[in-house]
């Protein structure tokens, strides 16, 4: 019998990633992998000995665990042929688990990702919210399958979860979308439970959904439907609220989650006569710049300087919720004759964009630093839809140009 110790190859792919060292037991031609628990960069293991170097704070701590646990091994595979077993590097490996610990099972492997996303990734309680109501699918789902201990067997089938897609879409009125997030987590908590050492790796770490191929297609008012908004009269204070909020987005471009910070004492500034939105995306953790055009100065005076509030009363959100904000829109679309499943909480933005791009002849490059884009790529991809009306523009300004040559 041999034992080696050796780094996950699959692992590790950007530079200073951990990667968990595995020990694999070889009988012949036939092998069998334990995890160590033990995970450290690469520079800081050494291949040739198969040790961690010096270069690693906790390598003496970590040399002496891979030592003893080769020793126990060793000693159970004398044990076994004492006895007259016949012995295989899957016996080995059973008999030192069960001596161990008792394997974990997915319900406390889901329970320790829920108490890592609170305590290390700090998710806000509505995010949370979600993974405490996919564990009560998880358990019912457990129990109706009579799978008690699902990841003690350290290999949960793939074609088992794409069904359960289904069921967690059944159980939860979700939309397909949030389902294979569900299952996602899944393999987030085989994820977390590899790197604390109780199963070797992830077994799901490839798992894939199929995708429909295609860009995604991306709708934005026309100027004839955005005129309609900007004419309407709404019939309650409530709808004069969302509908001022939205033509904020729409002369703007600001995300929902740039909307709920925007304070105009601390994100409007003025420059050479001129007023601008400056900020920082939270999602690409760019700044941007957006001129804050007279349209969009109007509905902040004619709000005292701020947005339109969810209501006069002190709220912990300062505007709309954006469920119930994208639920009211499609009442304004609807009194707008605008097809109500179009009007989300992000169609201000892409507007914005698009009227940017093709009615005011915008460049690429300046519409995505407004838009905090990382990429033109993605401004390209997203946004940059050329309508008739630009192409005009475009033809009748080089025929110009062509006649001033002659």
């Amino acid at each position: 019998m041999t034992i080696s110790f050796w780094k996950r190859a699959s692992e590790g792919k950007h530079a200073g990633d951990n990667f968990h060292i595995s020990c694999r037991i070889s009988i012949g031609n036939k092998r069998s992998e334990i995890s160590t628990g033990i995970s450290v960069k690469g520079e800081d293991w050494d291949q040739d000995k198969k040790k961690v170097k010096k270069s690693e704070p906790l390598h003496t701590s970590y040399n002496q665990q891979l030592l003893m646990m080769e020793a126990q091994l060793f000693e159970i595979h004398q044990e076994q042929l004492r006895r007259g077993k016949t012995v295989t590097p899957a016996l080995i490996s059973k008999i030192y688990r069960k001596g161990t610990e008792e394997p974990l099972k997915m319900i406390d492997a889901y329970d320790q990702l829920i108490e890592y996303k609170i305590n290390i990734e700090q998710l806000r309680k509505s995010t949370l919210k979600k993974y405490y109501t996919f564990r009560r699918v998880l358990v019912r789902y457990l129990e109706e399958q009579e799978y008690p201990s699902m990841l003690a067997l350290e290999v949960v089938p793939a074609h088992g979860l794409r069904i359960f897609t289904w069921y967690a879409k059944q159980s939860t009125h979700e939309s397909l979308f949030n389902s294979k997030l569900f299952v996602r987590s899944i393999s987030a908590a085989l994820r977390l439970a590899a790197q604390n050492g109780h199963i070797p790796f992830n077994p799901l770490s490839d798992l894939r959904f199929p995708t429909v191929k295609g860009k995604k297609t991306v709708d934005a008012l026309s100027k004839e439907e955005l005129k309609l908004i900007e004419d309407y009269h709404p019939k309650t204070e409530d709808i004069r609220r969302v509908r001022d909020l939205f033509l904020f987005q729409c002369y703007t471009g600001l995300s929902y989650e740039a909307l709920a910070r925007f304070e105009y004492d601390e994100h409007v500034h003025l420059e050479e006569g001129i007023e601008y939105i400056i900020m920082t995306r939270a999602k690409t953790e760019r700044d941007f710049v957006v001129p804050l055009f007279h349209p969009a100065k109007t509905i902040l005076l004619r709000w005292g300087k701020r947005l339109p509030p969810a209501s006069n009363r002190p709220s912990k959100h300062k505007i709309y919720h954006n469920t119930n904000y994208n639920r009211k829109l499609k009442e304004l679309a609807i009194d707008c004759s605008i097809e109500p499943q179009r009007m989300t909480t992000h169609m201000g933005r892409r507007t914005f964009a698009t009227r940017m791009l093709n009615d005011k002849g915008v460049s690429l490059e300046v519409v995505a630093e407004m838009l905090g884009h990382a990429d033109t790529r993605i401004t390209q991809s997203h946004y940059a839809k050329v309508t008739i009306e630009r192409l005009k523009f475009e033809l009748e300004k080089m025929l110009e140009e062509q006649k001033r040559d002659r």
